[in-house]
């Protein structure tokens, strides 16, 4: 899953499809690669910074292996920086 922050209310258990853009570890590049997927919305507070925004925590129910793939070699690549 993932937490961020939107800039508009999402009902809590709202089905959303995301696309995420991980970037590849290319030194001055700009690359990235794209997982798509889907999810739920299964936590919703109101941002304490902004009026304008929330923080949602979404529990992705579909991802294909090649993007779980990605999605893990990006964690864990990133764990201990």
């Amino acid at each position: 899953g993932a937490y961020c922050t939107v800039n508009k209310h999402i009902p809590l258990f709202s089905k959303i499809s995301i696309i995420l853009l991980l970037p590849l570890n290319n030194p001055g590049k700009n690359d990235y690669c794209s997982v798509r997927c889907k999810g739920a919305v299964v936590r919703v507070e109101k941002s304490a910074h902004n009026d304008n925004e929330y923080n949602i925590a979404i529990y992705f129910n579909e991802i294909n292996r090649s993007g779980k793939a990605k999605l893990s070699q990006y964690v864990q690549q990133h764990l201990w920086t």
